[in-house]
């Protein structure tokens, strides 16, 4: 009678993690844009968005809340969006973002069962795919765009550049940043007193370019962009924000403040 009930108790265990597994499946395909998705209790709640549309405006509003950080060459805005596997759902995929190898990895939804795979990224899974952080992940997934070719260039690849300056008892930075993630791109300055409570910085002069694999392009170019010549305290430019990598940029930022003036250039 004993051995009876604990199969039936077996039984009745395995029925429940089946029921919990399909539950979780059926849970991910009808989720609402930007809910977050709990598969299993062995697997890390991600953020979902269900287009390109609604993640690239989830970013926009993240990148106008993170300023201060932006121009940090260890911070990734990315991070804002995914888990503790470095794992974020977008439309009809789940993306990890491995910055060490500077590779993604993505599988469908349907695949779902096989997050672990993912998230260890186990490559004997067929249905996991490979891709680098230079590559237009997400037009390359809804099959807009190829890892081979882009139309107007191959993606360019990470470059920093920084400069400091000091007297009159203050310090004064300046760097340019061009980071990739395969889902999410940025070309940002920042230019930094050391004490803004009492010092100022100028933007001298810029010259900025970029140009999208999908050929979308942009220009800007000119000289003491304040006016009087004085901004208060630090500031940070933002070129480019967006899912679609630069096939090409062109970044020179003077700025100067009672320190002195620095200067930084990044090009592709």
């Amino acid at each position: 009678m004993k051995k009876k009930s604990n199969n039936a108790l077996t039984m009745k265990k395995h029925l429940k993690h089946v029921l919990l597994m399909a539950i979780a499946v059926f849970a991910l395909s009808c989720s609402n844009e930007n809910n977050n998705a709990t598969l299993t209790e062995d697997i890390a709640a991600f953020q979902y968005f269900e287009s390109k549309a609604s993640f690239e405006s989830t970013m926009k509003s993240i990148v106008e809340n993170n300023t201060e950080q932006l121009n940090d060459k260890d911070y990734n805005v990315i991070s804002e969006v995914l888990n503790k596997d470095n794992i974020v759902g977008i439309g009809e995929y789940l993306i990890k973002i491995d910055s060490e190898s500077e590779s993604v990895y993505t599988i469908n939804k349907s695949y779902a069962n096989a997050y672990n795979d993912l998230a260890v990224i186990n490559l004997k899974n067929e249905n996991i795919t490979q891709l680098s952080v230079y590559d237009d992940v997400l037009n390359i997934l809804d099959g807009s765009s190829t890892a081979q070719r882009a139309s107007c260039g191959s993606p360019a690849s990470y470059d920093y550049d920084s400069d400091s300056t000091s007297g009159n008892n203050r310090t004064l930075s300046l760097s340019a940043t061009y980071k990739a993630s395969g889902i999410y791109f940025s070309l940002t300055y920042r230019c930094i007193p050391d004490n803004s409570d009492y010092g100022y910085s100028r933007l001298d002069e810029w010259d900025t370019t970029y140009t999208t694999t999908s050929c979308v392009s942009y220009s800007s170019y000119g000289e003491n962009d304040y006016g009087d010549g004085e901004h208060e305290g630090s500031f940070t430019g933002g070129v480019y924000f967006g899912y679609t990598p630069l096939s090409s940029f062109h970044c020179f930022i003077v700025c100067s403040s009672s320190a002195g003036t620095v200067d930084v250039t990044i090009e592709s």
